[in-house]
């Protein structure tokens, strides 16, 4: 996991400290985050009110579906404007 991912656990986590040179730390462990998947010492902070967060290798595509109607749209537009352009052209 990147750093920005360990920080995104630690702020919702009991045991976290901020440390002004490294940034949030563990309290427990006096050490910045170097877990894999998800750390054994996470306790959620009630005022989150959120569960321990999942961590999915697929973070930023949240497209299980395969490729959206907006992609297949823009291509199909894309293929149109193309053959009127190939059209034009060949006039």
């Amino acid at each position: 996991m990147t750093r920005e991912e360990h920080v995104k656990f630690c702020s919702l986590c009991k045991n976290r400290k901020l440390d002004f040179q490294q940034g949030y730390v563990c309290k427990l462990t006096n050490k910045i985050a170097d877990f894999d998947i998800s750390c054994t010492h996470f306790t959620p902070d009630e005022v989150h009110n959120i569960a321990k967060p999942a961590y999915t290798e697929n973070t930023y595509n949240d497209n299980s579906e395969g490729i959206s109607w907006k992609t297949i749209g823009s291509i199909v537009i894309f293929i149109l404007v193309l053959v009127r352009f190939i059209y034009r052209m060949s006039r």
